[in-house]
């Protein structure tokens, strides 16, 4: 699972986002020297990235789950501050 860069300010998610994808592919090769193996591993190992503001670019780099829980059921409340 991967949580990209959060904000603009930060940079864009979408480097995040293929460092995952990169490790899949690294590990789909490291289990398997046969490429139609590597294909399997590859199309049965979850890419979990991405969350309501960032889905798209998840999606475009290969993301099969997202985190979409706040355009769904709207912002959290905000935790309160012990003191």
């Amino acid at each position: 699972m991967c949580i990209g860069k959060y904000s603009a300010a930060e940079g864009s998610a979408t480097q995040d986002f293929e460092v995952l994808k990169r490790c899949r592919e690294q590990v789909a090769a490291a289990t398997s020297p046969d490429p139609a193996t590597q294909a399997r591993v590859r199309t049965h190992m979850a890419l979990s990235m991405g969350m309501s503001h960032d889905f798209e670019a998840a999606l475009a780099a290969g993301a099969t789950h997202v985190r979409v829980g706040s355009s769904i059921f709207g912002a959290r409340a905000p935790k309160p501050v012990s003191s």
